[in-house]
């Protein structure tokens, strides 16, 4: 063991003399490979020998993980064979950046490696980003103009599915959790003033059932669906319109229902309420972006029947460091005995206590029989309820496989879709921010192969190993500082 510390320390000080270091964020990039191994050695042993997220608490905590699947490790490029870097557009809610594939980068912190999703300020220029969709031709975008250069991530493209296997077998129960914190470069403000300025960073899941969430440069655009015929599934937002002091840590859902040719219903449910109708404070966490922490999300779809009833219940839940702070139950039932053959129902609970379900949306097009809200030329039977709604739109997407994007965007209408005449957030004016991830980690539940499920003790040697490793990496660390003030 003590061989193996000397030969990795002489790889590093060999490394040092061949190639300075010039900032506090190091580009992986532009590290020499004699340090790149034996730092992704650290991270591998880590992963290997303890469960992923160690120094905060996983939904594997109150979950029983089977078999866990690494789609992003901060120490490695393997994180492409899952994620595509988006060069490209996301049009709808009228954001002010183009994304493109340099603001996503791989970085050697002092402390954990992480793949930086960035959004810089640039020179205004013209974009689709910022442009709205002509609904009669959705291939059809008028533009607008940005100023921002901006990160972001798909599994998309890569053919990756968090309800999938591999092979392309369904997963009726698991969990997805990301690892991240947030970077600004303006010390002046608070991370709260940041997301009033238009910072708004996101972990999200889509469906292939509707229109692709990015339009890539030189790809030609296929119509799908409606967004959000298929549920959208949020993971994590951090967004601030000035509606609260501090930024709530937001998990929701987006749901709707075709209603013509061209338009969609638009709800939505989050754990901390609609606009005028906010849920008391307590009961969601608040948000703390500057410090690392795990962001999780579970799935569970059970099928139970007897005699006379068949139900399918869809649970979604969400995690923050292993917590659950909001849940939401979603049911279809057959009654065999009933005129009434099929209901539906919905629940959610959010810190622990039931609060109702009803069309929280502030766009007026959100609309069902029991709402009464309804301005738009619906040429077909509206549906009963919100739960039928939520039920279906569910489906669908979990039936086509949800995939994950994590985004950096710079402004844009939260409400404002397709239309530039609606108001949202003002233009982003906040600098530069990161948003840094150094884990994203799927999870099976149930069933799973021999061999694959989460170590129940960590062995005394492999813990040794991990602390004299990260010893290492600490008097490293000191010797970088010591040379810099020296030059």
């Amino acid at each position: 063991m003590l061989r193996l510390f000397h030969i990795m320390r002489r790889q590093h000080l060999a490394a040092l003399e061949r190639q300075p270091l010039n900032n506090s964020f190091r580009d992986i990039n532009n590290w020499p490979p004699a340090f790149i191994g034996p730092a992704s050695a650290l991270l591998m042993l880590t992963t290997a020998g303890l469960p992923v997220c160690v120094f905060a608490g996983s939904l594997c905590d109150v979950n029983d993980c089977k078999t866990t699947e690494l789609w992003m490790n901060g120490a490695s490029q393997d994180y492409l064979n899952y994620f595509t870097r988006i060069n490209g557009y996301h049009v709808g809610t009228q954001e002010h950046q183009k994304y493109v594939d340099k603001k996503v980068k791989p970085v050697l912190g002092i402390g954990e490696a992480y793949i930086a999703l960035s959004a810089d300020e640039v020179d205004e220029f013209e974009c689709i980003g910022n442009g709205y969709v002509n609904l009669d031709d959705r291939s059809e975008v008028y533009p607008g103009r940005c100023r921002y250069e901006a990160g972001a991530l798909s599994t998309l493209k890569n053919g990756v599915f968090v309800n999938r296997t591999p092979f392309g077998g369904v997963i009726n129960s698991g969990g997805i959790e990301i690892r991240l914190k947030m970077e600004k470069n303006d010390a002046s403000i608070s991370f709260d003033e940041l997301f009033k300025r238009g910072a708004w960073p996101a972990i999200w899941l889509m469906s292939p059932a509707i229109d692709d969430t990015f339009r890539i440069d030189g790809a030609s655009f296929e119509a799908k669906g409606l967004w959000p015929e298929a549920m959208e599934l949020d993971i994590l937002e951090f967004i601030n319109g000035g509606w609260t002091a501090n930024t709530p840590l937001i998990g929701s859902i987006h749901y709707g229902y075709l209603a013509n040719e061209t338009q969609t219903s638009w709800n939505y449910i989050n754990n901390v309420g609609d606009y005028d109708r906010p849920l008391p404070a307590g009961l969601y966490p608040q948000a703390e972006p500057e410090n690392w922490h795990n962001y999780g999300f579970t799935w569970n779809q059970v099928n139970t029947t007897d005699a006379l009833h068949k139900t399918r219940t869809y649970t979604l839940n969400w995690y923050y460091d292993g917590k659950q702070y909001q849940s939401l139950s979603i049911a279809r039932t057959e009654d065999y005995s009933s005129e009434e053959s099929t209901t539906y129902s919905a629940e959610r609970t959010v810190g622990g206590q039931p609060t109702e379900i009803w069309c929280t949306s502030s766009s007026a097009r959100c609309c069902t029989l029991e709402s009464a809200r309804c301005n738009i030329d619906v040429e077909r039977d509206l549906p009963k309820s919100e739960a039928e709604v939520m039920f279906q739109a569910l489906e669908l997407g979990m039936s086509q496989g949800y995939y994950l994007n994590m985004n950096f965007a710079a402004g844009g209408a939260g409400i404002g879709v397709y239309d530039p005449a609606i108001g949202g957030f003002p233009p982003p004016a906040f600098g530069s921010a990161e948003m840094q991830v150094s884990h994203v980690s799927r999870y099976t539940f149930g069933s799973a192969r021999k061999g694959m499920g989460r170590p129940k003790s960590v062995p005394l040697m492999s813990k040794s190993i991990v602390a004299l490793l990260i010893v290492w990496l600490g008097f490293i660390g000191l010797r970088h500082r010591s040379r810099a003030r020296l030059k």
